[in-house]
């Protein structure tokens, strides 16, 4: 791959989120944004021999993207003035139109409408509607940028972006290499050691030293996850548990085989406190580079809505949290009677478990309800499944624990 193409991919990786949010907020429709995403990568290309280094290549990209716009806007003002008078007919008859309109004239964009703009540029990409998409790593981005790549640099403008919608199609060959269930780039896109990965429920890109998987469906068949980090060359695992309600949807657990010199893992929801069953929320998992190749596994596990009948896994978490059946509740340090009066008022069953205090920690074991007495003292009461819950119990106080009481 040559020098050019290097500096664009870079380019292109950096600015292609972020450009097309820019679109988004200040064209009049989805349709117009996907236009001045396509065209301003074109330009870039074309133009790429006058791409300044450093830091000042995002602000020349942003450059490129403001007179696009601005070229959009004028030919739009030439349409509105052909047909005001309709327009204003339209707005009065259709209320949500003009509310759509005013929201996009204040600057607001929302995550459905990123996606309606990268749903446009799918058919550039010629990817199947169930990739990743809307990100730099996303396989339409990908494919677009393979496009952009296959013109000649020096062609005046490009035949892409002057077609009627409906009939675009790619001017190249170079993205069909990336129909395919899922799709691995390296450094370049043509060759080199794989970095990123992209399937129908994930994409895996590395980022300053990190691998970041953005998961698009976190229920999906858990193996297609193994077989995105393999490709990759990261041990790494995702596993969805059942799990109590206020726990639904969030990484309850993560860890593995880690040293301090390997670096942190992490999980987040992106965008902050999305709700993942929104088309526009990913869950997003952070791994070091380092682990590369190791045989260390790292482990997330994310919850997932329990079965009837089917016991919680994250029986280390307390019944009282909000959105648990005993939200709220004062238990810990209570009595066994008192407790179980409280688990009756909210129509719960209980078994018990026995605390077992030993030097550095304390361990819990079953214990039949029968050898329970009704004065002994409760540590902590624990999601066991639905419609029970599980009293973590002692004969005495225990000087030993931290009662919340």
């Amino acid at each position: 791959m040559s020098d050019d193409t290097h500096r664009f991919e870079a380019v292109y990786r950096a600015t292609y989120d972020q450009i097309t949010a820019y679109a988004g907020r200040r064209c009049d429709s989805p349709q117009d944004a996907a236009d001045v995403v396509a065209e301003t990568f074109t330009i870039v290309w074309r133009k790429i021999d006058e791409l300044p280094p450093g830091a000042e290549a995002r602000l020349w990209v942003y450059g490129v993207a403001r007179n696009v716009l601005a070229d959009h806007r004028r030919s739009a003002l030439r349409r509105q003035a052909r047909h005001r008078d309709l327009d204003a007919e339209m707005a009065d008859l259709y209320g949500d139109l003009a509310a759509d309109r005013r929201r996009r004239s204040h600057g607001e964009i929302t995550m459905r409408d990123l996606d309606e703009i990268n749903e446009l540029l799918r058919p550039l990409a010629r990817i199947s509607p169930d990739e990743p998409g809307g990100r730099a790593g996303g396989a339409r981005a990908q494919a677009l940028f393979a496009d952009i790549i296959a013109q000649e640099r020096d062609a005046t403008t490009t035949a892409l972006l002057r077609r009627p919608r409906g009939r675009r199609t790619l001017l190249g060959l170079a993205a069909s290499a990336v129909l395919v269930l899922g799709v691995v780039l390296g450094p370049s896109l043509l060759g080199g050691v794989a970095t990123s990965y992209a399937n129908s429920v994930v994409e895996i890109r590395e980022e300053a030293g990190t691998y970041v998987a953005r998961i698009k469906d976190p229920y999906a068949d858990q193996r297609k996850f193994s077989e995105a980090f393999r490709s990759l060359g990261l041990n790494v695992e995702l596993r969805v548990i059942p799990i109590s309600p206020s726990a639904v949807g969030e990484i309850v657990s993560l860890g593995g085989d880690l040293t301090p010199a390997n670096g942190p893992i992490g999980a987040r929801e992106e965008p902050a406190d999305c709700d993942l069953a929104d088309s526009g929320c990913f869950m997003v998992v952070t791994v070091p580079a380092a682990i590369k190749g190791t045989p260390g596994l790292v482990h997330f596990e994310l919850g997932r809505p329990a079965k009837p009948g089917e016991s919680y896994e994250n029986n280390w978490q307390s019944a009282t949290r909000p959105e648990e059946p005993l939200a709220g509740a004062k238990v810990s340090g209570r009595t066994v009677d008192d407790v179980l009066a409280e688990v009756g008022k909210h129509g719960l069953t209980a078994e018990f478990r026995r605390v077992v205090v030993h030097e550095g920690g304390y361990t819990v074991e079953p214990l039949a309800a029968d050898q329970v007495g009704g004065d002994w003292i409760v540590f902590k009461v624990i999601p066991a499944r639905e419609g029970v819950v599980g009293l973590e119990v002692t004969a005495e106080r225990q000087t030993g624990l931290e009662y919340a009481d």
